[in-house]
């Protein structure tokens, strides 16, 4: 009788480890991917906006002597 809840509980057992796996795959390896990934597109956001920012642009608007 106990033999046939064994084997039910065994499907039971395979979806919790399969959900920890799940679970170890996205903390261990897609999480810390996708956090490199944005800070590789904020440091490269950052560096163009400096290249951006650095080319400054005289208008001498108040020295126009036309005469």
């Amino acid at each position: 009788m106990q033999e046939p809840s064994i084997e039910e509980d065994r499907p039971e057992k395979e979806t919790i480890l399969s959900t920890k796996c799940r679970f170890l795959l996205w903390s261990c390896v897609i999480i810390p991917i996708s956090i490199m990934i944005s800070i590789v597109a904020v440091v490269i956001f950052i560096r163009y906006q400096s290249s951006f920012s650095s080319n400054s642009i005289n208008y001498n608007i108040g020295n126009n002597n036309f005469l």
